[in-house]
């Protein structure tokens, strides 16, 4: 695919030189050196990413992509697919998301990646590959040109944002896509299911057993090859992860700053970073999220949570709440006198 060849070879790593030539500067600031913590490090993340001391986070957006899994119909969740309706709550104003958005000033992209019955209106952005995904407990969940076609549209959604705003944060909708992420998470980690299967939409006791259970058929019946992520994402994926699994890689090549959301889209970003491990360099882990594996996939990845506040809800909701504490970030470098500029002040 040739989009995915020319992101691919994009893709660079953050210049350290911006990092350390940060970290002097914040070092300057009306503060005790390191005073901010973790606020320290998201400043000289942002100015590594943009090579600048002076990094903009003003225009932010959330890409809300949104899709059905067929693996529904083996009752992994407590609702059928009804993902549709669930996005027409968010395209009418209604959602938790639309609230979060709000606060942060972020736009809102809403995109149906696959669904089975997707709200009408203008608003909803259409990179539909088919309705929903197959049943991958029986069977690989998309064909392999259908996945390539879910990436190929996220890494040119990425390149359009990219053009447009300074931060983008990554959100999913879709009945059934914890199971996905775990059976990605299970496979690229290689620990057992059970380590990083959650309740999801709220499962537990047998109903969360036989979650695992399907998903280990899922990983038994596909046999997915851990060192083709490809592979991997087609037959255990969902349309939603792959095409933010492109939005990730296409961001990552236009030096963009995204901001992952929880368990679905750092299920993504594990993809991501299997196709090309630099692409890391350009994500913030929004949020630690209450689902089991979140926690090993955001070591695996190597990223820090900015906040961890037990969420579980997805919707971008998590990476919209960190972008307030990235935005203090970038405010700092803008904003904060040095020492030597407040000891000089009347």
């Amino acid at each position: 695919m040739e989009s995915l060849e020319k992101v691919l070879t994009a893709i660079r790593t953050v210049d350290i030189e911006w990092i350390k030539k940060a970290g002097k500067y914040l070092d300057t600031l009306a503060m005790p050196p390191g005073a901010l913590g973790d606020i320290n490090s998201i400043a000289a993340k942002l100015c590594g990413i943009q090579r600048t001391l002076k990094p903009s986070t003003e225009k932010k957006v959330l890409a809300l992509c949104a899709a059905d899994h067929g693996v529904v119909d083996q009752g992994v969740s407590k609702y059928p697919q009804i993902t549709g309706a669930i996005v027409n709550t968010a395209l009418s104003g209604g959602a938790a998301i639309n609230s979060f958005c709000e606060q942060a000033h972020c736009e809102l992209k809403v995109i149906d990646c696959g669904l089975v019955s997707p709200p009408s209106g203008e608003e909803l952005m259409d990179l539909s590959i088919a309705d929903g995904t197959n049943d991958f407990s029986q069977g690989p969940a998309m064909r392999d040109a259908q996945c390539l076609k879910a990436l190929d549209n996220g890494i040119k959604y990425g390149e359009y944002l990219s053009r447009h705003y300074d931060l983008v944060g990554l959100g999913e909708m879709g009945i059934g896509n914890t199971s996905s992420a775990s059976a990605l998470a299970a496979v690229f980690l290689g620990v057992s299911v059970s380590d990083v299967t959650g309740p999801g939409t709220g499962v537990s006791g047998d109903a969360l057993n036989h979650k695992i259970a399907v998903i280990e058929q899922a990983i038994k019946v596909n046999s997915p090859d851990k060192n083709n992520a490809l592979d991997v994402l087609a037959k255990v994926g969902g349309f939603e992860i792959a095409t933010m699994t492109g939005l990730i890689l296409g961001l990552a090549a236009a030096s963009t700053p995204v901001v992952l959301d929880g368990f679905i889209s750092s299920a993504a970003a594990l993809a991501a970073m299997e196709v090309k491990p630099e692409c890391m360099d350009f994500c913030f882990a929004g949020h630690q999220s209450a689902e089991p594996g979140h926690r090993l996939v955001l070591d695996y990845l190597k990223l820090t949570p900015v906040v961890k506040m037990d969420m579980r809800l997805g919707e971008g909701t998590g990476a919209v709440l960190a972008m307030n504490s990235i935005q203090v970030a970038a405010n700092i470098m803008n904003n904060m006198f040095t020492l030597d500029e407040a000891l000089k002040l009347p």
